[in-house]
């Protein structure tokens, strides 16, 4: 699995959005890999709110989870800056945490060491 945490605030983040979806679009997604986004740190005075029209307006295709108030999933995934991925094996371990942007080709090596 790999989740994807977002602030609609965040610059970083409004750059990865289109590229993870040209990938997606382009390549496809990895057979036997989920792939999921939190929308987080939500902040209706920032530019992008609500979040979830920003990303349909990116044509978001990745299934989107809301944190809490409280970013009870921003606190249990470890999030250090944004955007921040994780990488789950097929144990349900985390195999690996990165933030900042990615390309495509970091977030399919990433993908790749998945068992």
């Amino acid at each position: 699995k790999v989740v994807l945490l977002l602030a609609h605030w965040c610059s970083h983040c409004q750059a990865e959005v289109p590229v993870v979806q040209d990938w997606i679009d382009t390549d496809g997604m990895p057979e036997g890999v989920d792939f999921y986004s939190i929308a987080t740190s939500t902040d209706s005075g920032q530019p992008n709110y609500p979040p979830s029209q920003w990303l349909e307006r990116e044509g978001w295709t990745i299934p989107v989870i809301a944190d809490s108030n409280e970013y009870a999933a921003s606190e249990a995934f470890g999030l250090t800056a944004f955007p921040f991925f994780v990488f789950v094996d097929s144990n349900g371990t985390v195999s690996e945490r990165v933030s900042g942007r990615q390309t495509a080709a970091e977030i399919a090596q990433a993908i790749s060491v998945l068992s």
